[in-house]
């Protein structure tokens, strides 16, 4: 019986001795010393940004449209997006939300970029190669509430009165991008750089320092004053079978990790220029002159040599001479910098600032907050002041996040394409990304 005791004595003890001698009593191990999450790819990880620092090759596609005013309503700047006729209302309601001076802006942007792992082939650890090509379309417009009346109604309502046309100016500028870049890697920051070929394919300039139109009350005269520039290039000559307008850009971006809960984003992008090839037209005048109207002789004349060069002759005395020359323009340089908190539960916030090298754009701060969810996917708000307009709200989903495609589909400026657009603002960008 004594033995017994002894052996079930033996059995219950010996288990408990073994477990505490294996694992003393303690305090829970913190895990954040376990996991490196202070690196800058578990951080970017955390946020899900999309596949950010993929270790092997990827094709990564971007596309994205928006307009944006101080001023003009989206249902408004939308009729030219998706062709529609634009009715009295809509430009009822733009004219009550005109000020003295009004910004407009649109982007049109598409891109691809292909990444090669130089690991296995040159055993070059955490080394990228990067092959790029993108098209950018950039309309910027400042515009005084006379001159947006005068182009969308005429000057009836301007009888015995003066239009003011002062500091308005219009640019548009189209060209694509073809880069080589490289990209390093480290546990706590990234660098990149791309060098780019660019090719302009088109731009137009219209500057309007002083300029005015009075109408006369019973409209028998136009009196018109400019004092401003004109510059347009030839969209055919820009051919790559002709003398192309060529240019070189660079881009470089960074980011870097600190204390394991910051991250730092620092970006330059299309720093460069274009040089426009000798069929660009620039025009510049400072005149005065009185339109008491048309008058035509022999309209009736079926002489095929006779000829009206009316529209020809009237342009002549509203502007100085053409000059055909080749001409050098800045890219329209985007800086931005931003910086994110990684917060507990998968939520991050931050603060960026951005700025683009046109005129009508305002520096654009924006103020960022995320929720990251299961499957990888999660949600990006912004409101932002600045750029084109004023006050904007931007959302932003990753819609998923695999392993080998992520896909992440947002809205820009306020209530998207979906909505009723009777604020400033309207757009679209989505982005993805598969592992090749």
């Amino acid at each position: 019986m004594r033995k017994l005791l002894s052996l079930l004595l033996a059995v219950n003890v010996l288990p408990a001795v073994s477990f505490a001698q294996e694992t003393p009593l303690q305090e829970k191990p913190n895990l954040v010393e376990i996991i490196p999450h202070a690196t800058l790819e578990n951080l970017m990880k955390q946020s899900d940004e999309p596949l950010v620092f993929y270790n092997g090759s990827a094709l990564k596609i971007n596309a994205s449209v928006f307009t944006q005013s101080t001023a003009i309503p989206a249902e408004f700047s939308n009729a030219f997006i998706f062709p529609s006729f634009i009715s009295e209302e809509k430009k009822t309601a733009a004219y009550d939300r005109l000020q003295q001076d009004n910004r407009f802006g649109a982007e049109l942007q598409a891109s691809a970029m292909v990444t090669f792992a130089l690991d296995s082939i040159w055993k070059a650890e955490r080394k990228h190669l990067r092959i790029g090509y993108s098209q950018q379309s950039i309309f910027a417009a400042d515009f005084s509430k006379d001159l947006f009346h005068l182009i969308f109604s005429g000057n009836a309502s301007y009888a015995g009165k003066e239009a003011d046309l002062n500091n308005s100016r219009y640019t548009s500028m189209g060209y694509q991008s073809f880069t080589v870049g490289f990209m390093q890697r480290n546990d706590y920051s990234m660098f990149a750089v791309d060098l780019g070929v660019v090719r302009g394919i088109n731009y137009t300039q219209i500057e309007l320092q002083q300029a005015s139109v009075f109408t006369q009350a019973e409209g028998n005269y136009l009196d018109l004053n400019w004092n401003g520039s004109y510059h347009q290039t030839g969209r055919v000559s820009n051919h790559w079978k002709n003398q192309p307008s060529m240019g070189a850009s660079i881009h470089l971006e960074a980011r870097q990790s600190f204390k394991g809960k910051w991250i730092l984003h620092e970006q330059i992008q299309d720093l460069g220029f274009i040089h426009w090839n000798a069929s660009s037209t620039e025009v510049k005048a400072d005149t005065a002159f009185r339109f008491t109207g048309l008058q035509f002789f022999d309209i009736l004349n079926l002489d095929k040599n006779a000829t009206l060069s009316v529209g020809d002759s009237l342009l002549d005395k509203l502007r100085g001479p053409d000059v055909t020359t080749s001409h050098m323009i800045a890219l329209p340089t985007l800086f931005r910098l931003e910086l994110t908190r990684i917060l507990p539960k998968r939520f991050t916030a931050g603060i960026s600032v951005q700025y683009r090298m046109i005129h009508s754009y305002m520096p654009l701060t924006a103020l960022n907050l995320s929720k990251g969810f299961g499957n990888a996917r999660s949600i990006h708000l912004s409101l932002k002041y600045g750029g084109y307009g004023e006050f904007q709200t931007s959302m932003r989903a990753v819609v998923f996040n695999m392993k080998s495609h992520s896909l992440s589909i947002g809205t820009y400026f306020n209530e998207g394409f979906l909505s009723p657009q009777k604020l400033s603002g309207t757009g679209i960008q989505i982005q993805y990304q598969h592992h090749l």
